[in-house]
């Protein structure tokens, strides 16, 4: 899933461009192969490149991280725009990820000093509506128009998962959301960044080397 170097870096494709991806894609829906296409990790500025490449399909849905400490106002409002469907992943802040601790540039807590389904704001409102704090957060994405895809391998979690609609937040609610939107990024990928077409070069530090590949991914890989 993760092929890695002989150095154990992430072993990437520098010799195509996503533009010359994004043509393969529309025969394919010529084709009848697939109904609809879309983009995921892209940067505004990549997917001007693909709406201005597209010949005949437009992108219908743009899959990036996005929870409530990364809220991706500005993406949210150019999807909106140009009639793209925004898909959050890691809808809940991926408090399991394997690289939480150590082991990636994005290791340790958010910087508001805690996992996002544990912070105090989240557990105070789902506590006013007898619902967990993932419901509450999976019932904001779906209130500002957003489709989320949470991950979960446990039957009563999945079931809790859509049982998120006999109740409303309040616009006092949504104030205490848009607080939270603390621009924290944990699926930086940084060990990619080595691939031209990397999205996410703003958020690497200066001067940032890709090292290699996180344990967890390497293993995944082997």
């Amino acid at each position: 899933m993760f092929p890695l170097d002989d150095d154990g870096r992430y072993a990437t494709d520098n010799e195509t461009g996503f533009l010359e991806a994004w043509e393969v894609m529309e025969t394919l829906v010529d084709e009848g192969k697939v109904r609809c296409i879309g983009l995921s990790n892209f940067n505004q500025a990549q997917i001007r490149d693909i709406l201005t490449a597209t010949k005949k399909h437009k992108p219908a849905i743009l899959q990036n991280e996005g929870h409530p400490y990364l809220q991706n106002k500005d993406m949210l409002d150019f999807c909106r725009a140009a009639g793209i469907q925004f898909q959050a992943y890691s809808p809940l802040g991926s408090f399991d990820r394997p690289w939480a601790k150590e082991g990636s540039l994005s290791s340790g807590l958010p910087i508001s000093g805690h996992e996002l389904l544990k912070d105090p704001a989240l557990v105070s409102i789902a506590k006013k509506y007898n619902k967990s704090v993932a419901q509450v957060v999976l019932r904001w994405h779906t209130r500002r128009g957003c489709c989320a895809c949470p991950k979960s391998t446990n039957a009563g979690r999945i079931k809790e998962n859509i049982s998120i609609f006999d109740f409303t937040l309040t616009p006092q609610d949504i104030a205490v959301f848009d607080r939270l939107n603390i621009g924290w990024r944990h699926c930086i990928w940084a060990e990619t960044s080595r691939h031209p077409d990397y999205p996410f070069k703003d958020w690497l530090p200066c001067g940032y080397v890709a090292g290699k590949a996180p344990k967890a991914t390497a293993s995944a890989g082997q």
